[in-house]
């Protein structure tokens, strides 16, 4: 063999090796980014364990919010003081499940929106519409961990008798009797005191697993929710209850946050419809009217509703209920059916200038080619100042309709950001109370719990209403106040148990104080042939 050969051999072999060498380092890489799956039976958590795991959650709190301070003044729940009472409840628990409903309830002592534990389904995160979602879906074996969680969930609601719970739902300043087959309660309707102390005190010094809220008309903190039990289901309470006259009794129940987890969760194991969503729509004479219950699901019954209102003189849209989704979507399938300006509004967001936000923002909007944001820093270095552009386009519409836009607390995220521009811009009327906020904050990020694996979310973005209040704090307020009385809450749980759907539009007209009023504006204001504005 010559020389000419042999050295075209060896370029051959040295080709050869340098392919194979690509190919395992490729391998590698894509390997060592696949999840890998192993089924978790328990995790058995240690204290020390469950410490370290509140102990991060609790510094990712601290550090990241920037308005905990203004929390804690409005909502009257200091996190950062109640560090050592948690630690306390969480030595106190027994097994995963108890810990995992602690910890859903400490992270709902922080009032912002987004912050939550995620129900542990796959779809929470595999989506990716936050700031790090890639780091999330690397996480090893995140999904055996996820399916763990959702297990032990399904079989401790499996396990709850629901008919031994008692509800009490928050209505027009007060825990009004929304369900129980208890039959000493049948006339006790209101209450007033747990433990000896007041009702609003003991919602103050307890977790629940439902999310602090602030009351803006009767300006105070409530829990959506109180649940009880018969059975002895974590400590026991005593419940003073009263009845219309005012007669007060006492009783011995039990409540604890697994307890208030399992019975909230357990509707989604037997019928699956916790998060479904609900479409009523109705034309009646010059009014139309749209229950839209996310900004996310059902595009084409959202669509096809909005058209089908569209020629209406009024139009009533109903997003009370709505805990936001995107952008993108109110603008396609609601927005250009009511209006025909386009529009570009600016917010400036703030987040603390950190290497774990500047790493997520980074990340985030690198993954998501398009957005085209980026961040300076404010003049003390301490801020990421990050300014969002919200475009909505208005529709072929010669003649738009006047928009009524219903809200409440639970209006969030992409709902509030819809409720602050049709505010903003005088597109419509805001009728109810104030939002759940954080429209105007962008997206949120998610992080995981290290030893648990238990995924939560939080903003840690915040920026301003055009009226100079935080949006994460007081979400959007109305122009017009509205909310339900609790004469007419009762009306509705009579629907209810008559086995009748108080949704309807037709039903909602017998019990829906925000319906009725806004009614009655319209007809107002058609009585004053437009001379002022509906909410004049």
């Amino acid at each position: 063999m010559n020389k000419k050969s042999l050295r075209h051999y060896i370029i051959i072999a040295l080709l050869l090796i340098i392919t194979i060498a690509n190919f395992c380092v490729f391998f590698f890489i894509i390997n060592s980014d696949k999840q890998t799956y192993e089924h978790i039976n328990s995790i058995n958590l240690t204290e020390q364990e469950k410490i370290e795991d509140f102990e991060y959650l609790y510094n990712v709190i601290i550090e990241e919010y920037r308005n905990l301070d203004e929390y804690s003044e409005v909502f009257s729940i200091n996190f950062k003081e109640k560090k050592q009472y948690y630690i306390d409840k969480i030595k106190q628990t027994k097994t995963d499940y108890e810990f995992y409903c602690l910890i859903h309830a400490i992270i709902n002592d922080i009032p912002s929106f987004h912050a939550r534990v995620n129900f542990p389904v796959t779809d929470e995160y595999i989506n990716g519409g936050f700031y790090n979602s890639i780091d999330i879906i690397k996480i090893k074996n995140i999904d055996g961990y996820t399916d763990y969680w959702l297990n032990i969930m399904k079989n401790e609601c499996s396990n709850l008798n629901i008919n031994d719970t008692i509800w009490f739902k928050y209505v027009d300043g007060r825990y009004v009797l929304s369900y129980s087959e208890n039959s000493v309660l049948i006339d006790k309707v209101f209450i007033e005191t747990i433990n000896g102390m007041s009702i609003d005190e003991y919602i103050l010094n307890n977790t629940s697993c439902w999310k602090i809220t602030y009351d803006s008309i009767k300006h105070k903190s409530y829990r959506p929710y109180l649940v009880f039990s018969t059975s002895p289901i974590g400590e026991a309470v005593d419940l003073g209850v009263t009845d219309i006259s005012g007669e007060l009794s006492n009783y011995k129940f039990y409540t604890s946050e697994t307890l208030e987890t399992s019975a909230w969760y357990c509707s989604y194991f037997n019928d699956q419809s916790i998060a479904e969503s609900r479409i009523t729509t109705c034309v009646s004479g010059d009014i139309g009217y749209i229950n839209i219950d996310s900004f996310g699901a059902n595009a084409i019954e959202v669509a096809q509703g909005m058209q089908m209102i569209s020629n209406s003189a009024n139009i009533i849209i109903d997003i009370r209920d709505n805990p936001g989704g995107t952008t993108e979507f109110a603008n396609n399938f609601v927005y250009k059916y009511i209006s025909n300006t386009d529009i570009e509004q600016k917010t400036e967001c703030r987040m603390l200038n950190t290497k774990t936000n500047k790493k997520f923002f980074n990340a985030f909007h690198e993954d998501k080619a398009g957005y085209g944001y980026s961040y300076t820093f404010s003049e003390d270095n301490k801020d990421l100042i990050i300014m969002d552009t919200t475009k909505y386009n208005g529709g072929n519409i010669i003649n738009p309709p006047k928009l009524y836009l219903l809200v409440s607390s639970k209006t969030g995220s992409a709902a509030d950001n819809f409720t602050n521009v049709i505010k903003s811009n005088n597109i419509g009327v805001v009728v109810g109370t104030n939002t759940g906020g954080e429209g105007l904050t962008g997206t949120y990020a998610m992080e995981c719990l290290p030893n648990s694996r238990i995924l939560f979310t939080y903003t840690p973005c915040q920026a301003n209403n055009n009226d100079g209040t935080d949006n994460s704090v007081y979400g959007t307020s109305p122009d017009i106040y509205s909310e339900l009385s609790i004469e007419n809450y009762i009306i509705q749980q009579e629907l209810i148990d008559n086995g009748e759907d108080p949704y309807t539009y037709e039903n909602r007209l017998k019990w829906d104080n925000v319906l009725i009023e806004t009614l009655e504006l319209i007809k107002e204001d058609e009585n004053d042939k437009g001379n002022n504005t509906a909410d004049e």
